[in-house]
């Protein structure tokens, strides 16, 4: 699974240096520096929707019908589920959070916006993973080996649903506050 998963950085790097292009119209009105930033941050957070539906969900299905094992150690499954819901967090958080502080730069975002967008990508790692590992944890697919096969089923794709309701649920309250702010008195 790490070679698709190379394949889309790789695409978001070159999207990410390409981005001086669009600086090129009129960066210093606010609207527009707004807007852009604002496509940059639902680009960065489809990218981790991607990734989260593609990675995460199929964790529980690939261990299989050997699930019970875990169940039955020692550590217990829910313990299981957590240590993978913190490793992943964290791991997708980095990533995107390193590709949105490069497509930040490029953008020509100050200091504290980039805080801010960093932080709020590394937010929405932490509530995308969770939602897509509940989702794998809840609907498994044991019969597929494949994880292409298992996202593409029902849980898969309630996920991928499920995660797009979710930014379209974020961005109007993360935006809010900057437009406020860029609106000309």
């Amino acid at each position: 699974q790490w070679i698709p998963c190379a394949v889309v950085f790789g695409l978001l790097l070159v999207y990410a240096s390409n981005l001086n292009r669009a600086m090129d119209s009129d960066p210093n009105r606010p609207l527009f520096r707004l807007i852009l930033s604002t496509l940059n941050f639902a680009v960065c957070c489809l990218t981790l929707s991607t990734l989260t539906t593609r990675f995460i969900f199929p964790m529980f299905s690939l261990e299989g019908r050997r699930l019970w094992i875990l169940g039955l150690s020692p550590v217990g499954l829910s313990r299981v589920f957590w240590q993978k819901l913190g490793l992943f967090a964290v791991l997708i958080g980095t990533a995107t959070g390193v590709l949105m502080l490069v497509s930040g730069i490029k953008l020509g975002m100050s200091r504290a916006d980039l805080g801010f967008y960093c932080g709020s990508i590394v937010l929405m790692s932490g509530g995308l993973t969770g939602l897509a590992l509940s989702l794998g944890a809840i609907f498994p697919n044991f019969v597929d080996h494949s994880p292409a096969k298992i996202v593409s089923g029902f849980g898969g794709t309630l996920c991928l649903i499920l995660n797009f309701v979710y930014i379209l649920g974020f961005l109007p309250i993360f935006v809010w506050p900057s437009l406020r702010a860029a609106r000309p008195e």
